[in-house]
């Protein structure tokens, strides 16, 4: 009777300990992702995209109008280069190309005329486009008027390949509804595409296009982008989802977009 009396001890210790073992750890993960939230959220920025718009059918053009959106940006370096989706910003440009067919001639064309990026203490200066990758969805912004102010940055050196089903945390910033206050959001690894490069791939439903991604350690993943080929859906009314126009959100890593930045420094050092 004693030793089964010390065998439900141990067995109740033994509990106790993985109870509280469970407690310690989640909140050592809380603290960590409060860390890195505090670390980067001067880097991702709001980018207000100023631009015109106009429809066109029948080779008629339509309703030109100026019109403001406005995207999340991740500054990347210290000279305030900031990245966004191109998607993001000029979403009607991109079904126009992936879709081979028109719905009776119809086109969305527009003009980008204009670019402020708006820092966490409101403050905007202006930014103009200084490189587009609209293969894989980049655009790269640089402020005009820097002085005297001092970015905060992702370092795209500081990153890692995360592993399936590894968990991941996505900052961005809330429009103006929202007051544009710091949003975070933990999701993990779904997938990862291979070929023709590497893309992850998020469960996150509604993962925030232009916000980097990072693990719970504070490594930099990638950036929330899209992945998009021609689609033979023509555009229509009774679209109503992304995939129909072959787009596919993703996590490019932060290693692919390091090397276009790389060669962006560059050439700008030799002007």
């Amino acid at each position: 009777m004693e030793g089964g009396g010390g065998m439900r001890k141990i067995l109740i210790f033994f509990g106790i300990f993985v109870f509280t073992a469970r407690i310690f750890s989640a909140d050592t993960e809380q603290e960590k992702i409060k860390k890195l939230i505090e670390k980067y959220k001067n880097a991702v920025v709001t980018v207000r995209i100023i631009k015109k718009e106009w429809s066109v059918m029948e080779g008629k053009e339509f309703s030109k109008t100026e019109r403001k959106n406005e995207v999340t940006g991740t500054i990347i370096d210290k000279n305030g280069t900031v990245i966004i989706s191109a998607f993001a910003a000029d979403p009607a440009k991109f079904f126009n190309r992936l879709n081979k067919r028109k719905f009776f001639g119809f086109e969305w064309r527009s003009q980008i005329t204009g670019i402020k990026i708006i820092l966490p203490d409101k403050r905007e200066i202006d930014g103009k486009i200084v490189l587009k990758d609209e293969k894989l969805d980049l655009l790269f912004i640089k402020p005009e008027k820097k002085k005297d102010i001092k970015f905060e940055f992702v370092s795209l050196k500081d990153y890692k390949q995360p592993e399936i089903m590894e968990k991941i945390v996505m900052i961005t910033r809330m429009g103006k509804i929202g007051d544009r206050i710091v949003f975070a959001s933990l999701s993990r690894i779904g997938g990862i595409i291979k070929k023709p490069r590497i893309y992850y791939l998020s469960t996150a439903q509604m993962a925030p296009l232009g916000s980097p991604v990072f693990t719970v350690d504070g490594k930099v993943v990638g950036i929330n982008l899209i992945r998009a080929r021609s689609s033979d859906m023509p555009l229509s009314f009774f679209t109503f989802s992304l995939s129909d126009f072959g787009i596919l959100p993703v996590i490019l890593p932060a290693e692919e977009i390091g090397k276009i930045a790389s060669k962006l420094q560059k050439n700008q050092k030799k002007k």
